[in-house]
């Protein structure tokens, strides 16, 4: 939990920055983070037992971005595209098992397509909404994270999923929740009574209550996606998704509640508060 914390705080800032400088900077970081995170899926997946498609899984990460910038269709049809590829390998390659080929295609589901919720969140019309969109989506796993722990470890006892994650307890989920909603509600008042947000007309038209609210469903669906990426690597019989980042595992292990928190941050304001 400790490394989680530790690494998680400076992806998340550098994910901020990148949206507020955009473009080609935003481009790469979200590109890099996809493949790299692609692969350590596929990765986990070997150690399952099977044999996924690296090549589409790669693929997907380094053409989503580009695919969204020619259009939404083009990365529709480009999802479909290699879903149906993987499953065509399946059928007609005799090296290949057919439950290797859907194995594929689950992997560019999961984590391929909710990057796309990063680059929606990056292609806000306002720099400013785009950003304060995407601390929220951030800062509510990071807080939860922090928390979880201190209130877990002092007064966990109920299991929340002890057959996926052992260590995880209702009272620190409680815990997370309570002072991530705080953490965000602090820094939003802050940042409205210091002023800072009297040039950006388009934040400040954001109701307080929209605020709390995304941040109650960022943090409950942050702690899904950290519960699922556990069964995940329960499944593959693994403890963590890679070595890239050393001792702190792997990227996948680092965002795979942000992936999560940015899908629900993205449809609140887009859909819900519209």
């Amino acid at each position: 939990m400790k490394s989680r914390i530790i690494v998680g705080i400076p992806i998340g800032i550098a994910l901020i920055a990148m949206a507020f400088v955009r473009g080609i900077p935003f481009i790469v970081f979200i590109t890099l983070i996809a493949i790299v995170s692609q692969y350590e899926m596929t990765k986990a997946m070997f150690s399952a037992g099977y044999h996924p498609n690296r090549r589409t899984a790669v693929l997907f990460g380094l053409l989503l971005y580009p695919s969204y910038l020619v259009s939404p269709n083009a990365t529709l049809l480009l999802f479909a595209l290699l879903v149906t590829y993987n499953l065509i390998w399946g059928v007609f390659d005799k090296t290949v098992r057919f439950e290797d080929a859907i194995i594929s295609s689950f992997t560019l589901c999961y984590p391929g397509s909710f990057f796309l919720a990063l680059i929606l969140i990056g292609e806000i019309a306002s720099y400013e909404l785009s950003v304060l969109v995407m601390i929220i989506a951030l800062l509510s796993p990071v807080a939860s994270d922090v928390g979880a722990y201190f209130v877990g470890s002092r007064f966990g006892k109920k299991k929340l999923a002890p057959s996926i994650s052992p260590n995880k307890t209702v009272e620190g989920a409680i815990g997370g929740i309570v002072f991530s909603i705080a953490v965000i509600g602090l820094v939003y008042f802050v940042l409205l009574k210091t002023n800072v947000l009297s040039g950006y007309p388009v934040v400040l038209s954001v109701k307080w209550y929209h605020v709390l609210i995304c941040a109650l469903l960022c943090t409950i669906f942050a702690q899904i996606g950290d519960l699922i990426a556990s069964a995940v690597k329960r499944f593959a019989n693994i403890k963590d998704f890679s070595n890239i980042l050393k001792d702190h595992g792997g990227m996948l292990d680092r965002i795979d509640s942000i992936l999560f928190s940015s899908m629900v941050a993205l449809v609140y304001f887009n859909i819900i508060m519209k």
